[in-house]
Protein backbone atom coordinates (compact mmCIF):
# COMPACT_ATOMS: atom_id res chain seq x y z
CA UNK A 1 0.00 0.00 0.00
CA UNK A 2 1.44 3.60 -1.22
CA UNK A 3 1.89 6.13 1.79
CA UNK A 4 -0.52 8.61 2.57
CA UNK A 5 0.71 11.85 1.94
CA UNK A 6 0.11 15.16 4.40
CA UNK A 7 -2.77 16.33 2.17
CA UNK A 8 -4.58 13.01 1.81
CA UNK A 9 -4.61 13.18 5.36
CA UNK A 10 -6.22 16.32 5.56
CA UNK A 11 -8.93 15.20 3.28
CA UNK A 12 -10.02 12.63 4.86
CA UNK A 13 -9.45 13.59 8.32
CA UNK A 14 -11.84 17.33 7.60
CA UNK A 15 -14.80 15.67 5.24
CA UNK A 16 -17.49 14.93 7.76
CA UNK A 17 -17.69 18.56 8.96
CA UNK A 18 -17.72 19.77 5.09
CA UNK A 19 -17.38 23.87 6.01
CA UNK A 20 -15.37 23.53 8.92
CA UNK A 21 -13.04 20.83 7.84
CA UNK A 22 -12.57 22.52 4.57
CA UNK A 23 -11.75 25.56 5.86
CA UNK A 24 -9.25 24.15 8.08
CA UNK A 25 -8.00 21.49 5.06
CA UNK A 26 -7.42 24.90 3.16
CA UNK A 27 -5.48 26.17 5.62
CA UNK A 28 -3.26 23.26 6.55
CA UNK A 29 -2.76 22.67 2.89
CA UNK A 30 -1.55 26.08 2.52
CA UNK A 31 0.76 25.91 5.30
CA UNK A 32 2.11 22.45 4.04
CA UNK A 33 3.07 23.89 1.01
CA UNK A 34 4.62 26.63 2.22
CA UNK A 35 6.50 23.99 4.20
CA UNK A 36 7.23 22.11 0.30
CA UNK A 37 8.15 25.61 -0.62
CA UNK A 38 10.39 26.26 2.02
CA UNK A 39 12.07 22.93 1.45
CA UNK A 40 12.86 23.44 -2.21
CA UNK A 41 14.13 26.62 -1.05
CA UNK A 42 16.58 24.79 1.52
CA UNK A 43 17.65 22.73 -1.30
CA UNK A 44 18.19 25.61 -3.49
CA UNK A 45 20.11 27.05 -1.02
CA UNK A 46 22.60 23.84 -0.35
CA UNK A 47 22.86 24.28 -3.76
CA UNK A 48 24.12 27.01 -3.81
CA UNK A 49 26.99 26.44 -0.92
CA UNK A 50 27.93 23.60 -3.14
CA UNK A 51 28.52 26.20 -5.86
CA UNK A 52 29.97 28.16 -3.54
CA UNK A 53 32.44 25.14 -2.14
CA UNK A 54 33.56 24.06 -5.44
CA UNK A 55 34.45 27.65 -6.70
CA UNK A 56 36.80 28.25 -3.56
CA UNK A 57 38.09 24.64 -4.63
CA UNK A 58 38.88 25.84 -7.43
CA UNK A 59 40.26 28.83 -6.66
CA UNK A 60 42.57 26.59 -4.14
CA UNK A 61 43.43 24.15 -6.76
CA UNK A 62 44.45 26.86 -9.30
CA UNK A 63 47.20 28.53 -6.81
CA UNK A 64 48.21 24.81 -5.67
CA UNK A 65 48.95 24.09 -9.10
CA UNK A 66 50.85 27.29 -10.09
CA UNK A 67 52.83 27.38 -6.81
CA UNK A 68 54.03 23.88 -7.37
CA UNK A 69 55.18 24.49 -10.98
CA UNK A 70 56.87 28.00 -9.31
CA UNK A 71 58.60 25.96 -6.80
CA UNK A 72 59.62 22.64 -8.52
CA UNK A 73 59.23 23.96 -12.05
CA UNK A 74 57.59 20.43 -12.80
CA UNK A 75 54.86 21.08 -15.49
CA UNK A 76 52.62 18.24 -14.27
CA UNK A 77 51.98 20.51 -11.18
CA UNK A 78 49.60 22.46 -13.76
CA UNK A 79 47.22 20.00 -14.14
CA UNK A 80 45.28 21.21 -11.42
CA UNK A 81 45.59 24.92 -12.49
CA UNK A 82 44.16 24.59 -16.26
CA UNK A 83 41.26 21.93 -14.80
CA UNK A 84 40.38 25.15 -12.35
CA UNK A 85 40.53 27.72 -14.93
CA UNK A 86 38.44 25.61 -17.65
CA UNK A 87 35.72 25.01 -14.97
CA UNK A 88 35.86 28.34 -12.77
CA UNK A 89 34.31 30.11 -15.21
CA UNK A 90 31.32 27.72 -15.99
CA UNK A 91 30.96 27.09 -12.16
CA UNK A 92 30.87 30.83 -11.48
CA UNK A 93 28.04 31.23 -14.42
CA UNK A 94 25.97 28.18 -13.02
CA UNK A 95 26.30 29.89 -9.14
CA UNK A 96 24.96 33.34 -10.86
CA UNK A 97 22.32 31.54 -12.29
CA UNK A 98 21.36 29.92 -8.88
CA UNK A 99 21.32 33.57 -6.71
CA UNK A 100 19.84 35.48 -9.32
CA UNK A 101 16.92 36.61 -7.61
CA UNK A 102 19.77 38.46 -5.47
CA UNK A 103 21.39 41.38 -7.04
CA UNK A 104 24.07 41.63 -3.61
CA UNK A 105 25.02 37.74 -3.82
CA UNK A 106 25.24 37.71 -8.08
CA UNK A 107 27.16 40.91 -7.11
CA UNK A 108 29.56 38.96 -5.08
CA UNK A 109 29.85 35.89 -7.55
CA UNK A 110 30.55 38.72 -10.76
CA UNK A 111 33.68 40.28 -7.87
CA UNK A 112 35.07 36.19 -7.37
CA UNK A 113 35.16 35.94 -11.07
CA UNK A 114 36.69 39.29 -12.01
CA UNK A 115 39.41 38.88 -9.00
CA UNK A 116 40.06 35.33 -10.92
CA UNK A 117 40.62 36.98 -14.07
CA UNK A 118 42.99 38.82 -12.71
CA UNK A 119 45.10 36.51 -10.82
CA UNK A 120 44.97 34.44 -13.43
CA UNK A 121 46.90 37.12 -15.61
CA UNK A 122 49.37 36.87 -12.82
CA UNK A 123 49.57 32.85 -12.68
CA UNK A 124 50.08 33.45 -16.63
CA UNK A 125 53.20 35.58 -15.46
CA UNK A 126 54.88 33.17 -12.89
CA UNK A 127 53.85 30.54 -15.67
CA UNK A 128 55.50 32.19 -18.43
CA UNK A 129 58.45 32.80 -15.98
CA UNK A 130 58.83 29.23 -14.74
CA UNK A 131 58.64 28.01 -18.72
CA UNK A 132 61.42 30.77 -19.77
CA UNK A 133 63.66 29.27 -16.44
CA UNK A 134 63.32 25.74 -17.33
CA UNK A 135 63.42 25.88 -21.40
CA UNK A 136 65.61 28.44 -22.32
CA UNK A 137 67.37 29.67 -18.28
CA UNK A 138 65.66 32.94 -19.68
CA UNK A 139 64.85 35.69 -16.55
CA UNK A 140 67.00 35.46 -13.48
CA UNK A 141 66.87 32.16 -11.82
CA UNK A 142 63.82 31.81 -9.52
CA UNK A 143 61.75 34.51 -10.84
CA UNK A 144 58.82 32.54 -10.90
CA UNK A 145 59.31 31.55 -6.80
CA UNK A 146 59.96 35.08 -6.17
CA UNK A 147 57.19 36.08 -8.14
CA UNK A 148 54.93 33.32 -6.20
CA UNK A 149 56.59 34.87 -3.11
CA UNK A 150 55.75 38.57 -3.17
CA UNK A 151 52.33 37.74 -2.44
CA UNK A 152 50.49 39.52 -5.09
CA UNK A 153 48.43 36.17 -6.01
CA UNK A 154 47.73 35.17 -2.85
CA UNK A 155 45.96 38.64 -1.44
CA UNK A 156 44.11 38.07 -4.73
CA UNK A 157 42.94 34.75 -3.73
CA UNK A 158 42.12 35.84 -0.27
CA UNK A 159 39.88 38.20 -1.58
CA UNK A 160 38.18 35.18 -3.67
CA UNK A 161 37.96 33.38 -0.92
CA UNK A 162 36.04 36.71 1.41
CA UNK A 163 33.51 37.38 -1.38
CA UNK A 164 32.56 33.92 -1.34
CA UNK A 165 33.02 33.76 2.27
CA UNK A 166 30.68 36.43 2.12
CA UNK A 167 28.33 34.59 -0.07
CA UNK A 168 28.18 31.17 1.97
CA UNK A 169 27.35 33.89 4.84
CA UNK A 170 23.92 35.06 3.37
CA UNK A 171 23.04 31.98 2.21
CA UNK A 172 22.95 30.27 5.67
CA UNK A 173 20.77 33.40 6.65
CA UNK A 174 18.42 33.11 4.43
CA UNK A 175 18.42 29.25 5.04
CA UNK A 176 17.85 30.18 8.72
CA UNK A 177 14.95 32.83 7.81
CA UNK A 178 13.45 29.53 5.57
CA UNK A 179 13.42 27.33 8.40
CA UNK A 180 11.59 29.76 10.81
CA UNK A 181 9.02 30.42 8.14
CA UNK A 182 8.54 27.18 7.93
CA UNK A 183 7.63 26.82 11.66
CA UNK A 184 5.47 29.76 11.75
CA UNK A 185 3.10 28.06 9.09
CA UNK A 186 2.88 25.35 11.62
CA UNK A 187 1.68 27.22 14.14
CA UNK A 188 -0.87 29.21 11.31
CA UNK A 189 -1.87 25.41 10.88
CA UNK A 190 -2.35 24.86 14.16
CA UNK A 191 -4.16 28.55 14.74
CA UNK A 192 -6.54 27.17 11.85
CA UNK A 193 -7.55 24.33 13.27
CA UNK A 194 -8.56 25.56 16.75
CA UNK A 195 -10.59 28.65 14.74
CA UNK A 196 -13.54 25.72 13.63
CA UNK A 197 -17.11 25.23 14.81
CA UNK A 198 -17.90 23.56 17.83
CA UNK A 199 -19.21 20.85 16.21
CA UNK A 200 -15.99 19.89 14.66
CA UNK A 201 -13.73 21.02 17.57
CA UNK A 202 -13.38 17.55 18.69
CA UNK A 203 -12.84 16.07 15.70
CA UNK A 204 -10.34 19.44 14.18
CA UNK A 205 -8.63 19.65 17.28
CA UNK A 206 -7.46 15.54 17.41
CA UNK A 207 -6.61 15.75 13.33
CA UNK A 208 -4.98 19.31 14.27
CA UNK A 209 -2.99 17.88 17.26
CA UNK A 210 -1.78 14.71 15.55
CA UNK A 211 -0.96 16.38 12.21
CA UNK A 212 0.87 19.20 14.51
CA UNK A 213 2.78 17.14 16.24
CA UNK A 214 3.88 15.38 12.78
CA UNK A 215 4.67 17.80 11.19
CA UNK A 216 6.76 19.44 14.08
CA UNK A 217 8.26 16.39 14.78
CA UNK A 218 9.68 16.29 11.48
CA UNK A 219 10.25 20.22 10.73
CA UNK A 220 12.17 20.27 14.60
CA UNK A 221 14.19 16.99 13.68
CA UNK A 222 15.53 18.28 10.00
CA UNK A 223 15.72 22.16 11.56
CA UNK A 224 18.11 20.77 14.79
CA UNK A 225 19.76 17.97 12.77
CA UNK A 226 21.01 21.12 9.94
CA UNK A 227 21.69 23.60 12.81
CA UNK A 228 23.81 21.08 14.08
CA UNK A 229 25.07 20.14 10.91
CA UNK A 230 25.60 23.52 10.20
CA UNK A 231 27.47 24.09 13.20
CA UNK A 232 30.19 21.52 12.18
CA UNK A 233 28.58 18.15 13.83
CA UNK A 234 28.96 16.00 10.11
CA UNK A 235 27.25 12.87 12.21
CA UNK A 236 24.67 14.85 12.65
CA UNK A 237 20.86 13.47 11.12
CA UNK A 238 17.07 14.11 11.05
CA UNK A 239 14.91 11.05 12.74
CA UNK A 240 12.85 9.46 9.83
CA UNK A 241 9.56 9.62 11.20
CA UNK A 242 7.65 8.36 8.60
CA UNK A 243 6.99 7.52 4.59
CA UNK A 244 4.74 11.32 3.70
CA UNK A 245 6.51 14.66 2.63
CA UNK A 246 8.20 15.40 6.07
CA UNK A 247 9.60 11.89 6.29
CA UNK A 248 11.06 12.00 2.79
CA UNK A 249 12.42 15.30 3.60
CA UNK A 250 14.55 14.08 6.37
CA UNK A 251 15.44 10.87 4.41
CA UNK A 252 16.82 13.58 1.50
CA UNK A 253 18.47 15.64 4.05
CA UNK A 254 20.05 12.45 5.69
CA UNK A 255 21.24 11.66 1.85
CA UNK A 256 22.87 14.65 1.21
CA UNK A 257 24.43 14.94 4.62
CA UNK A 258 25.96 11.34 3.95
CA UNK A 259 26.88 12.68 0.76
CA UNK A 260 28.68 15.87 2.35
CA UNK A 261 30.14 13.80 5.33
CA UNK A 262 31.99 10.89 2.72
CA UNK A 263 32.71 13.58 0.64
CA UNK A 264 34.70 15.59 3.25
CA UNK A 265 36.43 12.35 4.29
CA UNK A 266 37.28 11.24 1.13
CA UNK A 267 38.93 15.22 0.87
CA UNK A 268 40.74 14.96 3.96
CA UNK A 269 41.65 10.96 2.82
CA UNK A 270 43.09 12.61 -0.31
CA UNK A 271 44.83 15.78 1.08
CA UNK A 272 46.74 13.30 3.64
CA UNK A 273 47.45 10.88 0.83
CA UNK A 274 49.10 13.71 -1.38
CA UNK A 275 50.95 14.78 1.78
CA UNK A 276 52.15 11.30 2.26
CA UNK A 277 53.09 10.39 -1.19
CA UNK A 278 55.20 14.07 -1.61
CA UNK A 279 57.21 12.90 1.77
CA UNK A 280 58.13 9.64 0.25
CA UNK A 281 61.62 8.70 -0.75
CA UNK A 282 61.05 5.71 -2.90
CA UNK A 283 58.68 4.29 -5.53
CA UNK A 284 58.06 0.95 -2.77
CA UNK A 285 57.54 3.73 -0.18
CA UNK A 286 54.82 5.44 -2.33
CA UNK A 287 53.03 2.43 -3.49
CA UNK A 288 52.73 1.05 0.51
CA UNK A 289 51.71 4.38 1.26
CA UNK A 290 49.31 4.78 -1.48
CA UNK A 291 48.01 1.18 -0.45
CA UNK A 292 46.95 2.01 2.80
CA UNK A 293 45.42 4.67 2.40
CA UNK A 294 42.94 3.00 -0.28
CA UNK A 295 42.17 1.10 2.22
CA UNK A 296 40.73 3.78 4.32
CA UNK A 297 39.62 5.49 1.45
CA UNK A 298 36.86 2.61 0.22
CA UNK A 299 35.88 0.33 2.68
CA UNK A 300 33.05 -0.42 1.06
CA UNK A 301 34.79 -2.12 -2.15
CA UNK A 302 37.31 -4.69 -2.98
CA UNK A 303 40.93 -3.54 -4.54
CA UNK A 304 44.27 -3.85 -5.84
CA UNK A 305 47.64 -2.01 -6.97
CA UNK A 306 49.43 -3.58 -9.25
CA UNK A 307 52.85 -2.20 -10.37
CA UNK A 308 54.63 -3.51 -13.32
CA UNK A 309 57.62 -5.68 -12.93
CA UNK A 310 61.34 -3.49 -14.16
CA UNK A 311 61.25 -5.71 -17.48
CA UNK A 312 57.76 -4.69 -18.53
CA UNK A 313 57.07 -8.50 -18.67
CA UNK A 314 54.87 -9.19 -15.27
CA UNK A 315 51.51 -7.53 -13.08
CA UNK A 316 52.97 -7.96 -9.69
CA UNK A 317 50.43 -6.86 -6.80
CA UNK A 318 51.88 -4.65 -4.36
CA UNK A 319 48.43 -3.69 -2.24
CA UNK A 320 44.82 -5.28 -1.67
CA UNK A 321 42.12 -4.87 0.66
CA UNK A 322 38.16 -5.30 0.47
CA UNK A 323 38.97 -9.42 0.27
CA UNK A 324 40.07 -9.39 -3.09
CA UNK A 325 39.22 -12.82 -4.33
CA UNK A 326 41.65 -14.93 -6.33
CA UNK A 327 39.37 -18.28 -7.37
CA UNK A 328 40.31 -18.89 -11.15
CA UNK A 329 42.83 -15.74 -11.68
CA UNK A 330 45.76 -16.65 -13.03
CA UNK A 331 48.95 -17.30 -10.73
CA UNK A 332 51.34 -15.45 -12.78
CA UNK A 333 49.40 -12.19 -14.52
CA UNK A 334 51.03 -9.48 -17.43
CA UNK A 335 50.20 -6.38 -18.61
CA UNK A 336 48.38 -8.13 -21.04
CA UNK A 337 45.65 -9.21 -18.26
CA UNK A 338 44.46 -5.73 -17.78
CA UNK A 339 42.66 -3.77 -20.62
CA UNK A 340 43.84 -0.48 -18.88
CA UNK A 341 47.06 -0.88 -19.50
CA UNK A 342 46.46 -2.71 -23.27
CA UNK A 343 44.21 0.68 -24.00
CA UNK A 344 46.21 2.79 -21.83
CA UNK A 345 43.19 4.03 -20.43
CA UNK A 346 40.28 3.78 -17.57
CA UNK A 347 38.45 0.61 -17.93
CA UNK A 348 35.35 0.33 -16.62
CA UNK A 349 32.83 -2.62 -16.24
CA UNK A 350 28.84 -2.34 -15.35
CA UNK A 351 26.76 -5.06 -14.19
CA UNK A 352 24.43 -3.92 -17.52
CA UNK A 353 27.05 -3.73 -20.28
CA UNK A 354 29.13 -6.34 -22.47
CA UNK A 355 32.50 -4.43 -21.57
CA UNK A 356 35.20 -7.34 -21.52
CA UNK A 357 36.72 -8.24 -18.01
CA UNK A 358 39.96 -8.03 -17.15
CA UNK A 359 41.53 -11.58 -16.61
CA UNK A 360 42.85 -10.53 -13.19
CA UNK A 361 39.33 -9.84 -11.81
CA UNK A 362 38.26 -12.98 -10.27
CA UNK A 363 35.42 -14.59 -12.80
CA UNK A 364 33.51 -16.14 -9.79
CA UNK A 365 33.21 -12.43 -8.09
CA UNK A 366 29.69 -11.41 -7.54
CA UNK A 367 31.40 -7.94 -7.54
CA UNK A 368 30.87 -7.73 -11.69
CA UNK A 369 31.08 -3.86 -11.99
CA UNK A 370 34.81 -2.56 -11.89
CA UNK A 371 37.18 -0.13 -12.77
CA UNK A 372 40.80 -0.33 -13.48
CA UNK A 373 42.59 3.22 -14.05
CA UNK A 374 46.32 3.06 -15.49
CA UNK A 375 49.04 4.41 -13.54
CA UNK A 376 50.72 7.01 -15.82
CA UNK A 377 52.77 10.00 -15.73
CA UNK A 378 55.49 11.56 -17.61
CA UNK A 379 54.91 8.92 -20.46
CA UNK A 380 56.18 6.08 -17.89
CA UNK A 381 53.81 3.40 -17.14
CA UNK A 382 53.67 2.08 -13.35
CA UNK A 383 51.17 -0.02 -12.75
CA UNK A 384 47.24 -0.04 -12.28
CA UNK A 385 44.62 0.80 -9.84
CA UNK A 386 41.71 -1.89 -9.76
CA UNK A 387 38.43 -1.61 -7.82
CA UNK A 388 35.28 -3.57 -7.81
CA UNK A 389 31.97 -2.84 -6.93
CA UNK A 390 30.36 -4.76 -3.64
CA UNK A 391 27.14 -2.56 -2.55
CA UNK A 392 24.02 -3.50 -4.49
CA UNK A 393 21.95 -0.67 -6.53
CA UNK A 394 18.28 -1.46 -5.18
CA UNK A 395 16.80 -1.03 -8.58
CA UNK A 396 18.29 -4.05 -10.10
CA UNK A 397 20.31 -6.23 -6.98
CA UNK A 398 23.44 -5.52 -9.12
CA UNK A 399 27.04 -4.35 -7.51
CA UNK A 400 27.80 -1.39 -9.20
CA UNK A 401 30.12 2.00 -8.99
CA UNK A 402 28.73 5.15 -8.21
CA UNK A 403 29.83 8.71 -10.73
CA UNK A 404 31.11 10.01 -7.43
CA UNK A 405 33.29 6.99 -6.84
CA UNK A 406 34.50 6.84 -10.13
CA UNK A 407 36.26 10.49 -9.59
CA UNK A 408 37.91 9.43 -6.49
CA UNK A 409 38.94 6.56 -7.92
CA UNK A 410 40.40 8.55 -10.76
CA UNK A 411 42.02 11.02 -8.46
CA UNK A 412 43.66 8.73 -6.28
CA UNK A 413 45.17 7.02 -9.49
CA UNK A 414 46.17 10.58 -10.62
CA UNK A 415 47.49 11.81 -7.04
CA UNK A 416 49.80 8.26 -7.47
CA UNK A 417 50.79 8.22 -10.93
CA UNK A 418 52.17 12.08 -10.46
CA UNK A 419 53.79 10.78 -7.27
CA UNK A 420 55.70 8.19 -8.88
CA UNK A 421 56.97 10.23 -12.05
CA UNK A 422 58.39 12.51 -9.35
CA UNK A 423 59.94 10.04 -8.10
CA UNK A 424 61.44 8.42 -10.81
CA UNK A 425 62.77 12.01 -12.34
CA UNK A 426 64.25 12.24 -8.78
CA UNK A 427 65.85 9.01 -8.77
CA UNK A 428 67.20 9.99 -12.42
CA UNK A 429 68.36 13.54 -12.19
CA UNK A 430 70.45 11.93 -8.87
CA UNK A 431 72.04 9.15 -10.80
CA UNK A 432 72.85 11.84 -13.78
CA UNK A 433 74.48 14.27 -10.97
CA UNK A 434 76.83 10.84 -10.08
CA UNK A 435 77.10 8.98 -12.99
CA UNK A 436 80.02 8.88 -16.10
CA UNK A 437 77.54 9.04 -19.18
CA UNK A 438 80.26 7.41 -21.15
CA UNK A 439 80.74 4.41 -19.00
CA UNK A 440 78.22 4.36 -16.59
CA UNK A 441 80.29 4.23 -13.55
CA UNK A 442 80.57 6.80 -10.80
CA UNK A 443 81.87 10.12 -11.42
CA UNK A 444 84.65 12.14 -9.58
CA UNK A 445 82.09 14.10 -7.55
CA UNK A 446 80.66 11.03 -6.38
CA UNK A 447 84.19 9.29 -5.36
CA UNK A 448 85.32 12.24 -3.20
CA UNK A 449 82.08 12.36 -1.41
CA UNK A 450 82.18 8.32 -1.06
CA UNK A 451 85.83 7.90 -0.09
CA UNK A 452 85.63 10.49 2.91
CA UNK A 453 82.47 8.39 3.73
CA UNK A 454 83.90 4.65 3.50
CA UNK A 455 87.34 6.34 5.47
CA UNK A 456 84.90 7.20 8.29
CA UNK A 457 83.34 3.46 8.38
CA UNK A 458 86.44 1.79 8.04
CA UNK A 459 88.12 3.31 11.18
CA UNK A 460 84.75 3.10 13.00
CA UNK A 461 84.22 -0.68 12.76
CA UNK A 462 88.42 -1.42 12.10
CA UNK A 463 88.52 -2.71 8.50
CA UNK A 464 90.32 -2.32 5.78
CA UNK A 465 89.52 0.29 3.03
CA UNK A 466 91.31 -0.62 -0.39
CA UNK A 467 92.00 2.63 -2.84
CA UNK A 468 93.51 1.59 -6.25
CA UNK A 469 94.04 3.97 -8.68
CA UNK A 470 94.57 2.38 -12.47
CA UNK A 471 95.04 3.79 -15.91
CA UNK A 472 94.61 2.12 -19.65
CA UNK A 473 98.10 1.38 -20.91
CA UNK A 474 98.64 3.12 -24.57
CA UNK A 475 95.34 4.84 -24.34
CA UNK A 476 96.33 7.70 -26.55
CA UNK A 477 98.19 5.34 -29.05
CA UNK A 478 94.87 3.79 -29.58
CA UNK A 479 93.03 6.66 -29.93
CA UNK A 480 95.16 7.69 -32.90
CA UNK A 481 95.18 4.44 -34.15
CA UNK A 482 91.33 3.67 -34.58
CA UNK A 483 90.13 7.23 -34.01
CA UNK A 484 88.12 8.94 -30.75
CA UNK A 485 84.76 6.72 -31.62
CA UNK A 486 86.60 3.60 -30.87
CA UNK A 487 88.28 5.00 -27.76
CA UNK A 488 85.05 5.82 -26.80
CA UNK A 489 84.09 2.05 -27.08
CA UNK A 490 86.60 0.62 -25.42
CA UNK A 491 85.99 3.46 -22.42
CA UNK A 492 82.40 1.82 -22.80
CA UNK A 493 83.48 -1.94 -22.83
CA UNK A 494 85.99 -1.40 -19.91
CA UNK A 495 83.22 0.52 -17.75
CA UNK A 496 81.32 -2.64 -18.08
CA UNK A 497 84.02 -5.02 -17.48
CA UNK A 498 84.87 -3.56 -14.20
CA UNK A 499 80.85 -3.80 -13.18
CA UNK A 500 80.91 -7.14 -13.91
CA UNK A 501 84.56 -7.99 -12.04
CA UNK A 502 83.60 -6.19 -9.01
CA UNK A 503 82.08 -7.63 -5.28
CA UNK A 504 78.59 -5.59 -4.17
CA UNK A 505 79.41 -3.01 -2.07
CA UNK A 506 83.12 -2.01 -3.70
CA UNK A 507 82.77 1.43 -5.86
CA UNK A 508 84.49 2.19 -9.27
CA UNK A 509 84.91 5.10 -10.56
CA UNK A 510 85.85 7.10 -13.78
CA UNK A 511 88.45 9.71 -12.24
CA UNK A 512 89.44 11.62 -15.57
CA UNK A 513 90.30 10.14 -19.40
CA UNK A 514 91.30 7.27 -19.28
CA UNK A 515 92.33 6.57 -15.37
CA UNK A 516 90.12 4.92 -12.82
CA UNK A 517 89.13 4.76 -8.90
CA UNK A 518 88.35 1.48 -7.16
CA UNK A 519 87.37 1.56 -3.75
CA UNK A 520 87.80 -2.20 -2.23
CA UNK A 521 85.63 -1.62 1.13
CA UNK A 522 86.47 -4.08 4.02
CA UNK A 523 89.52 -5.56 2.99
CA UNK A 524 93.62 -5.52 3.67
CA UNK A 525 96.04 -5.16 0.93
CA UNK A 526 95.62 -8.84 0.36
CA UNK A 527 91.74 -8.66 -0.30
CA UNK A 528 92.58 -5.45 -2.67
CA UNK A 529 94.99 -7.10 -4.69
CA UNK A 530 92.48 -9.58 -4.80
CA UNK A 531 90.18 -7.47 -6.20
CA UNK A 532 92.78 -5.76 -8.26
CA UNK A 533 93.29 -9.05 -9.93
CA UNK A 534 89.96 -9.85 -11.14
CA UNK A 535 89.62 -6.40 -12.74
CA UNK A 536 92.75 -6.82 -14.45
CA UNK A 537 91.75 -9.80 -16.00
CA UNK A 538 88.33 -8.60 -16.71
CA UNK A 539 90.60 -5.59 -19.07
CA UNK A 540 92.62 -8.20 -20.74
CA UNK A 541 89.41 -9.85 -21.99
CA UNK A 542 87.36 -6.59 -23.35
CA UNK A 543 87.35 -6.67 -27.03
CA UNK A 544 86.33 -3.50 -29.62
CA UNK A 545 85.25 -3.29 -33.19
CA UNK A 546 87.41 -0.74 -35.21
CA UNK A 547 88.26 -0.25 -38.80
CA UNK A 548 85.90 -3.64 -39.11
CA UNK A 549 88.19 -5.97 -37.09
CA UNK A 550 88.00 -6.96 -33.57
CA UNK A 551 90.49 -4.78 -31.24
CA UNK A 552 91.55 -6.55 -27.90
CA UNK A 553 94.17 -6.71 -25.51
CA UNK A 554 93.45 -3.94 -23.44
CA UNK A 555 95.96 -3.94 -20.56
CA UNK A 556 96.05 -1.21 -17.37
CA UNK A 557 98.73 -0.32 -14.85
CA UNK A 558 97.46 -0.43 -11.35
CA UNK A 559 98.66 1.62 -8.20
CA UNK A 560 97.02 0.63 -4.71
CA UNK A 561 97.03 1.80 -1.63
CA UNK A 562 95.40 0.80 1.56
CA UNK A 563 93.53 2.27 4.56
CA UNK A 564 95.18 2.23 7.63
CA UNK A 565 98.49 0.88 6.49
CA UNK A 566 99.31 3.41 4.16
CA UNK A 567 97.25 6.41 5.57
CA UNK A 568 94.00 7.77 6.98
CA UNK A 569 93.43 10.42 4.46
CA UNK A 570 91.80 10.33 1.45
CA UNK A 571 94.54 13.13 -0.30
CA UNK A 572 97.33 10.35 1.28
CA UNK A 573 95.95 7.33 -0.36
CA UNK A 574 95.33 8.66 -3.28
CA UNK A 575 98.53 10.42 -3.84
CA UNK A 576 100.35 7.01 -2.63
CA UNK A 577 98.42 5.16 -5.15
CA UNK A 578 98.60 7.39 -7.90
CA UNK A 579 102.48 7.22 -7.84
CA UNK A 580 102.18 3.33 -7.11
CA UNK A 581 101.05 3.45 -10.92
CA UNK A 582 103.27 5.59 -12.54
CA UNK A 583 105.59 3.36 -11.24
CA UNK A 584 103.75 0.66 -12.83
CA UNK A 585 104.02 2.22 -16.05
CA UNK A 586 107.58 2.83 -15.68
CA UNK A 587 108.02 -0.59 -14.88
CA UNK A 588 106.34 -1.87 -18.24
CA UNK A 589 102.79 -1.56 -17.87
CA UNK A 590 100.08 -3.83 -17.30
CA UNK A 591 101.59 -4.30 -13.51
CA UNK A 592 100.41 -4.14 -10.18
CA UNK A 593 102.38 -1.73 -7.76
CA UNK A 594 101.77 -1.13 -3.68
CA UNK A 595 102.46 2.57 -2.40
CA UNK A 596 105.29 2.72 0.70
CA UNK A 597 104.25 2.01 4.08
CA UNK A 598 104.61 5.60 5.82
CA UNK A 599 107.83 5.03 8.32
Amino acid sequence: MPPISLRSRIVLGFSIPLVVTGAIALGMWSSLERVRHDDAAVAHGYAVLGGASELLRLSIDAETGVRGLAITGDESFLRPYELAVARFRPEAARLEDLVADDRLQVARVARARELFGSWRVFAEEVVARARAERRTGGGTPDDAERLIASGRGKRTVDEIRREIGALVTAEEERMSVRLDRGQRSVRVARAVAVGGPLLAIVLAMSIALRLHLRIARGVHAVVAAADGFAAGDLARRAEETGADEIGRLAVRFNAMADRIERRNRETALLAEMSDLLQSCASTEEALATAGGVCGRLFPGERGELFTISAGGHTLEPVARWGGVASDGVPVELSPEDCWALRRGAPHRVDTDTSATRCAHVDPTDNAAAHLCVPLVAQGDTFGVLHVSAVSSKPSDGGPYLTEPRVRVIETVAEQLSLALGNLRLRTRLREQSVRDPLTGLYNRRYLEETLERELRRADRVGRGLGVVLFDLDHFKRFNDTHGHEAGDALLREVGSAIVEAIRQGDVACRYGGEEFVLLVTDSGIAGTLAAVGKVRDAIREVEVVAGGRTVGAATASFGVAVFPDHGTGAATLLRLADAAMYRAKQSGRDRVEIGPVPM
